[in-house]
């Protein structure tokens, strides 16, 4: 697509594509369709959605915002020390991430990101261990769970340590699908999955475009969308 046109000029991709959901028609026999937007970005922060990983062929970046949050309740209702342990290694690891672009740096040195690793591996270790033993029945699951997905998802969470063309957190990824979201309130949905397909692939065009600095409507013109 625009890419193709503008070769090495594309760093950013936002990648929009057609979601098509059932949905019960007035008469409640559960026939009918929607259509629904969902934002598939390379290298932007997405939470529990994993759906088009398949077809786009790239990693789903979790939200360190989101995580943070999540270590905070846990902290809270827990009074455990590790999860803040880890909400504070991520913020300081954050801030030491900023302080180095900021003096002109694109990565970590290899002995930073192994002692964030084994610190890492540490304290979800520690974790597993209080979540294994917290029987209670409001904070015990949330705990569970939670220490489950950073295992399963630890390289989505932290490939930003790595890797400083990564955002921490989804802000960005968010702020794209405003305008789709906008249009589906209003719209309610497209009339067909063809004219969503339309829409979505003249959006990922124009979101591409402003990340990139190209003229969207010149890239439009230049561009074959089929």
């Amino acid at each position: 697509m625009i890419n193709t046109i503008y070769g090495n000029i594309i760093k950013q991709k936002l990648l929009f594509s057609v979601h098509i959901i059932g949905q019960k028609d007035k008469f409640g026999s559960g026939k009918g369709w929607k259509s629904t937007l969902r934002q598939k970005s390379v290298k932007r922060q997405y939470e529990y959605r994993m759906a088009l990983i398949d077809r786009f062929c790239f990693l789903n970046l979790e939200c360190n915002a989101h995580l943070q949050r999540n270590l905070q309740k846990t902290a809270d209702e827990t009074g455990h020390a590790k999860p803040k342990e880890l909400k504070e290694l991520i913020s300081a690891t954050i801030k030491d991430r900023n302080d180095l672009i900021s003096a002109g740096g694109i990565s970590f040195e290899d002995s930073y990101v192994e002692d964030f690793e084994q610190k890492l591996t540490d304290i979800l270790g520690g974790m597993e261990k209080d979540a294994a033993e917290n029987k209670s029945i409001y904070s015990g699951p949330f705990e569970r769970a939670l220490v489950k997905r950073l295992h399963k998802y630890r390289e989505n969470y932290f490939a930003w340590v790595r890797d400083f063309t990564i955002p921490t957190t989804n802000n960005l990824a968010e702020r794209a699908l405003r305008g789709v979201k906008t249009k589906m309130k209003v719209a309610g949905q497209f009339s067909s999955s063809r004219s969503a397909n339309y829409y979505a692939k003249i959006r990922s065009c124009i979101e591409t475009c402003r990340r990139n600095g190209i003229n969207e409507i010149t890239a439009l013109y230049d561009t074959d969308l089929e």
